[in-house]
């Protein structure tokens, strides 16, 4: 029997953190721990309006909050940073007194709470990279800083081929596990209801669930919606997120059918993406999976997608979804129209991708290929 494992998650994004990384590291943590394994979230504090949900979320796992984050533009987007004197002595501490098999940083190894914890460890150490993009200031100004860190790391996980090219590119020479993202697919199903106050609207609802970021594409959606408007009228668009751009996103939207639901907190999506007839993400670069299109998927709603590359390997156009040029604002209407207009061909695509997630994408899969990974490094240390 497989000795049951002490993991410790170093992480910049948590919950009540909205996003990507805070979803990956919640559910594959509690999935590790169904398995046995005992799990340690070493995470910051939040102080961050529009970037959390309420935090009514259940954990059940032991989380230790250290410092407290600030939000830094990074890869068209806001990320936390927790880099104090204070919160270094913090993690230190734990390193020190705690006993784990393995430490395991989420994200990026910039100077934060990732890096920090690899650098310091004594235990054996495995990133995992979510962040597609090209060139970085942050990668180019702390790429001494961060080499040593990336190589001290005993093994590297990549969520996808674009995450796995994009950290090459920077450090190259070692070899990269790729073990994607996954989705609770009970959690994300068709049998959710849809949102009664939805639901009485006689409209197409078309739904948009992201930060409202340059990244996001949000002036992408609200353009096309406006042309997609002048030819249909009975649709309405659905915009469930927060960020820098909602001012901006408010008067793009005067004259139109469009709902801002603000941020939702992640119990309560299921039933968003339930209550729409079509999910789009538009987003114009730097995703590497895109975990909302594979919650949409889940849940068996028709997605149109841009054709970025963390996108094109999610969604295969014209079986499990739809794909528009990127940035195109004309074609992303074009193909609202087709899944609209098309009733069993949108059902197809639905089923099709809901089938694609079960097979691929499971969290208890990822869980038990992480646990893997984890037993193989362990054993390479060893020898």
């Amino acid at each position: 029997m497989e000795k049951r494992l002490s993991i410790l998650f170093a992480t910049e994004h948590f919950v009540p953190l909205i996003g990507g990384i805070s979803e990956h590291v919640y559910h594959l943590s509690h999935e590790l721990a169904k398995l046995g394994h005992r799990i340690t979230i070493l995470a910051p504090h939040y102080y961050k309006r529009g970037y959390t949900d309420n935090g009514s979320r259940q954990i059940y796992v032991d989380v230790m909050r250290v410092g407290r984050a600030v939000f830094l533009p990074f890869n068209g987007s806001l990320t936390p940073v927790t880099y104090t004197p204070h919160s270094i002595r913090q993690i230190s501490y734990i390193l020190k007194q705690g006993e784990f098999d393995i430490v395991h940083a989420q994200g990026s190894i910039v100077p934060t709470i990732p890096f920090v914890s690899v650098y310091l460890s004594k235990y054996r150490t495995v990133s995992t990279f979510h962040a597609t993009h090209g060139t970085s200031l942050g990668y180019k100004m702390f790429r001494n800083l961060m080499g040593k860190a990336y190589y001290k790391l005993d093994g590297r996980i990549a969520v996808s081929e674009t995450a796995k090219n994009t950290i090459n590119a920077h450090f190259p020479g070692r070899e990269i596990e790729i073990i994607p993202n996954g989705i609770d697919t009970e959690q994300y199903s068709p049998q959710k209801p849809p949102l009664p106050k939805f639901k009485s609207i006689k409209k197409r609802k078309i739904l948009f669930v992201g930060r409202l970021e340059w990244r996001k594409g949000i002036d992408i959606m609200i353009n096309a919606f406006k042309i997609f408007c002048r030819r249909y009228s009975d649709t309405v668009l659905i915009v469930v997120g927060d960020g820098p751009l909602m001012s901006k996103a408010r008067k793009m939207s005067r004259g139109l059918p469009v709902v801002f639901e603000g941020a939702v907190s992640q119990e309560f999506l299921p039933f968003y993406y339930r209550s729409a007839d079509v999910f789009v993400a538009p987003s114009v670069g730097g995703e590497s999976f895109g975990i909302v299109i594979a919650e949409a998927m889940a849940a068996s709603v028709p997605v149109v997608v841009s054709d970025i590359e963390g996108y094109k390997r999610l969604v295969r156009a014209y079986k499990t979804g739809m794909v528009f040029k990127n940035s195109d604002a004309f074609d992303l209407a074009a193909k609202l129209e087709i899944v609209l207009n098309n009733r069993d061909y949108a059902l197809k695509l639905a089923q099709n991708a809901r089938q694609y997630v079960i097979e691929n994408y499971k969290w208890s899969k990822i869980a038990k290929k992480t646990a893997a990974y984890y037993y193989k490094i362990i054993g390479q240390k060893s020898k």
